[in-house]
């Protein structure tokens, strides 16, 4: 029989990597490849394309409307540009 607080941590891992996984969907239903996206970036705004989704949902792909330059960017940095404050 497994050890009652180890029980406890793989029921809080499975429920983590269950919220992961729904956190992944959420960003893919909500940033469709080549939708438009803005990022802060070291207190400089952003704008440009969304042209992949990482595997980890934490992460877009973006190209750079006015460098031309892709880059991926971490969810917080969208978040942030849209207002939400940490």
């Amino acid at each position: 029989m497994t050890d009652p607080r180890l029980r406890i941590l793989i029921t809080r891992w499975e429920a983590k990597k269950a919220a992961a996984r729904e956190f992944s969907r959420a960003v893919a239903k909500v940033f469709q490849i080549n939708s438009r996206v803005q990022w802060d970036w070291h207190g400089h705004r952003q704008f440009g394309r969304v042209r992949m989704i990482s595997t980890f949902g934490d992460r877009i792909q973006v190209e750079n409307s006015k460098t031309g330059k892709v880059y991926w960017v971490h969810i917080y940095y969208v978040l942030t540009a849209a207002g939400m404050r940490s």
